[in-house]
């Protein structure tokens, strides 16, 4: 993506680098003509042209530039359509107005076996049957073919474990949208014991602490258990009620 976006060419005098491809030679200067990688302001133009390309082209693809407004995180589409045949349109949209700017969409997964049947020439879209149909897209695991997200952590078990090691294990529990709140919770709540008994990073638990951990690192493997389904609706819906119910607690 980012080498199809052309740089200001007043501003090309910024992304100067020096190169040569022989030891004795003299370096040379060149300056990068395109959204280079690693530079600061790369997420910020890679994201704007894109909506600025969704916004040129909205009478052509009205569909596809709302997703692209909306529904874009840096290099990855995720969006959703009510039913097969706006999701066809969707796909055929989406190919043909990043086609005008010389981008190539790939790598496509969806639950609707039929959308992904469907080829383009002009995209290169592979997906087979045999293989597993999870996929990660901002952190979550999710199974397309049977439209649930899915958790794995890794985590090794051990026989002596420290307070460095616990962070560590906490990080790894990434959980964007809360759904392993419980689990998570409860793993802070050991890690503010260890803050309240002022234990040090590299020291190893007590026995206590550490057979508590042990059980709580065991416990992790039935993560690999919960399914939960992405679309909890139904098309009959007319109103949507949100509740949320809380309790106070001396530990969280």
């Amino acid at each position: 993506m980012f080498r199809q976006i052309l740089i200001e060419p007043s501003q090309r005098d910024l992304l100067r680098i020096l190169w040569k491809t022989k030891e004795e030679e003299e370096p040379v200067a060149y300056r990068l003509k395109t959204v280079t990688y690693g530079t600061k302001c790369e997420p910020f133009l890679a994201t704007r042209v894109l909506r600025q390309l969704a916004m040129d082209e909205v009478k052509n693809f009205p569909l596809a530039s709302e997703v692209v407004l909306s529904d874009v995180y840096m290099d990855d589409i995720v969006t959703r359509s009510q039913d097969l045949g706006t999701a066809i349109v969707l796909k055929d949209q989406l190919i043909n107005l990043f086609n005008t700017c010389g981008m190539v969409l790939h790598k496509w997964n969806s639950n609707a076996r039929e959308l992904l049947d469907l080829k383009n020439e002009n995209s290169e879209i592979s997906f087979n049957q045999k293989e597993d149909s999870t996929i990660k897209s901002l952190g979550m695991a999710w199974k397309s073919n049977e439209d649930q997200f899915i958790f794995k952590v890794s985590v090794k078990e051990q026989t002596v474990y420290t307070k460095r090691d616990v962070l560590s294990t906490i990080t790894k529990l990434f959980d964007p949208l809360g759904l392993l709140g419980p689990v998570i919770c409860k793993a802070k709540i050991f890690l503010q014991g260890l803050w309240l008994e002022k234990v040090n990073w590299d020291d190893p638990l007590s026995e206590q602490f550490a057979s508590d951990w042990s059980r709580f690192v065991c416990n992790l493997k039935r993560i690999k258990k919960i399914k939960i389904d992405r679309y909890i609706l139904n098309s009959q819906l007319e109103r949507i009620f949100l509740l949320g119910f809380s309790d106070a607690s001396t530990h969280a």
